[in-house]
């Protein structure tokens, strides 16, 4: 599987002067750089390690490590050959540098872009290369503190910056911070990256894991595996498929495997060693992919004018549930999902979070590669807590089997704007309409990357036949009357605009009076309003 990107040249930089280093290092001679204009590709180079040097350090006693060491006494591990470390939060995390004699690290010191192009999410892909990385920071400052992985989710960065390391052989893990403290605050779940709980350290165990298994693989299979551009998809498999509590292949097909944030105290290392050995070329997985069909989620939602797709990539799509509708519907479709090796699939439509009677999931076609899925609107306590965090998120996985290994998920996630507080009642002929929102406040925290905030309340009516006459608008100072339309007492069209306050971002009605939903600070003192 491939993902296309916008624009590939070769550029050159002299690789500048390195201090000693316990590590071997991957040096570059050439570099990728991100600009406005695209991105450049280079080639790189893994500087030669010391003849006979351990597979692991000295005082290494863990059951994982020596059970890596032994199946590459064994010559069935591929050990460390072209497989290197990326630390991008400049030692604050470290994967302690003698624990794999034998494992390369990169050297972002001479890189171009200075301190950001060594710190964070990657700018860089290293072609020829297997890449397991961790950058153990957050974004705290500014109006939109948040996770690296919120911010690759939500456009504060640009997804395509997660999808690119993942398309080409690496994979990074991030902490979740306090994205995942008590409320679950991720609009979406992929497996594009790895979102570890806590903060700093929290992403080390699984790191750790992830070198463990890469180097376990026999040697012909990671050879397969980076040429199908698949270490990725593989390594995601193998963490969720090893999971305590994940036994069976039903057992994967639940959310308990998928989390959007993994616990490194779920993380079974030596399970993952166990089953990666195993793995021979011709039974490789894949990583399944996902394209909308048809959908009834909107580009114009809400009165912000705001569109309801957040993303759409190709293993992950996300929607934000904003207009009125009682119920989505969605037909989704496995994009270019295939087989490495030509094997038949089975095609898995799950639901990873969500209320069954509320989500259903109709697979269509003969194999049932596509599938219709409804989703009727879930209220907050319809979405179970996930690790003890109130979440928001609706999601369903595409998982693909081949026979002998099961994929990585696809995922559709679909976030609800419990922000807000709705009430949702049926009407007489029985369907089921919105009746009251109130922006002002929800269950869950709103995140003003995303959201707005106002300060009132909509009352809709609607006629015998279900179609909408009109609302009432309730603010603490008064009502107004709106029509179908949106017109204030019919005539007067809203403008809106969002202003920044108080931490959120809020909607408000520049040529409306206070008591409609207009500026407060650009029209008169309830007291002098008529």
């Amino acid at each position: 599987m491939g993902v296309s990107l916008a624009a590939l040249f070769a550029v050159s930089a002299a690789p500048a002067q390195k201090k000693p280093t316990k590590y071997p290092r991957l040096v570059a001679d050439e570099v990728l750089v991100e600009s406005e204009q695209g991105l450049s590709i280079v080639r790189g180079r893994v500087r030669d390690r010391e003849p006979g040097a351990p597979v692991l350090g000295s005082t290494e006693t863990d059951a994982a490590a020596r059970r890596l060491e032994a199946l590459s006494e064994q010559a069935i591990a591929g050990g460390f050959y072209n497989l290197a470390y990326d630390n991008r939060d400049q030692k604050h995390s470290l994967l302690p540098p003698d624990r794999f004699p034998r494992l390369a690290t990169i050297d972002n010191s001479s890189l171009p872009g200075g301190r950001r192009a060594r710190r964070g999410v990657p700018q860089f892909i290293w072609p020829g290369y297997t890449v397991i990385g961790n950058a153990s920071l957050a974004e705290t400052a500014g109006r939109f503190p948040r996770s690296l992985p919120r911010a690759l989710m939500t456009g504060r960065r640009n997804p395509l910056q997660a999808i690119r390391p993942y398309t080409a052989n690496a994979l990074y893990v991030y902490p979740a911070h306090k994205d995942f403290n008590g409320d679950d605050l991720f609009p979406a779940n992929w497996p594009y990256a790895i979102a570890s709980r806590g903060s700093s350290y929290s992403d080390m165990p699984i790191v750790d894991a992830l070198v463990l298994a890469a180097a376990a693989l026999p040697a012909h299979t990671r050879r397969a595996l980076e040429a199908a551009s698949l270490m990725g998809p593989t390594l995601q498999m193998l963490l969720r498929r090893n999971l305590t509590g994940i036994e069976t292949l039903d057992d994967y097909l639940t959310g308990a495997a998928h989390p959007v944030v993994f616990d490194g105290k779920r993380v079974d290392a030596l399970a993952m060693v166990e089953m990666a050995s195993t793995m021979r070329p011709e039974a490789i997985p894949t990583q399944p992919t996902l394209n909308v069909i048809s959908e009834t989620f909107e580009r114009d939602s809400d009165a912000g004018g705001r569109d309801e797709r957040l993303f759409d990539t190709p293993a992950a799509v996300a929607r934000l549930w904003r207009s009125h509708r009682a119920q989505q519907r969605v037909v989704l479709g496995p994009g270019q999902t295939s087989d490495p090796n030509g094997r038949a699939l089975d095609y898995h439509w799950v639901l990873l979070r969500g209320d069954p009677e509320k989500v259903h999931i109709e697979p269509l076609g003969e194999r049932g590669q596509r599938a219709e899925i409804t989703i009727d609107w879930h209220e907050p306590e319809d979405i179970p807590p996930l690790g003890g965090a109130r979440s928001a998120r609706i999601e369903i996985g595409l998982i693909v089997t081949n026979g002998e290994f099961a994929s990585a998920p696809a995922i559709f996630s679909v976030s609800m704007p419990h922000h807000q507080t709705r009430i949702y009642a049926r009407g007489e002929d029985g369907a089921r309409r919105l009746e009251r929102i109130d922006y002002r406040a929800g269950a869950l925290p709103s995140d003003p990357a995303l959201d707005w905030q106002a300060n009132w309340a909509d009352v809709l009516d609607y006629d015998a036949g279900g179609q909408l006459t009109g609302w009432w608008r309730e603010t603490r100072i008064g009502r107004c009357r709106f029509d179908a339309q949106g017109r204030l007492n019919g005539e007067i069209v809203p403008r809106y605009e969002t202003r920044w306050r108080d931490g959120q971002r809020w909607l408000v009605a520049t040529n409306l009076p206070v008591r409609c939903g207009g500026e407060p600070d650009r029209q008169p003192t309830a007291d002098n309003e008529s």
